[in-house]
């Protein structure tokens, strides 16, 4: 019985996994890191929507594949988590 609940949930998991959009991985990555430098999910959350609002996920995903983001983006998100941390 347990390993039929495992292996439902792991295939529900899976399945979640494909069906997520180019933009919900790209949320999850942004929130994640945001998180690991020290901001909560919420401001994380907010930033994420504001730079996509921005950029658009297209752009987004092209500086997500640079290994280092312009100085223009960095000053949009830093812009953006003040502004989130304020409201």
């Amino acid at each position: 019985m347990k390993s039929t609940i495992a292996s439902v949930g792991i295939a529900i998991s899976l399945l979640m996994a494909g069906c997520s959009s180019p933009e919900d991985k790209l949320r999850g990555e942004f929130v994640s890191g945001c998180m690991q430098g020290g901001a909560d999910r919420r401001i994380c959350s907010c930033a994420f929507e504001r730079l996509n609002e921005r950029y658009g996920t297209e752009a987004l995903e092209r500086m997500s594949r640079r290994s280092m983001p312009t100085q223009e983006f960095m000053e949009a998100a830093m812009m953006a988590g003040l502004q989130c941390s304020e409201m």
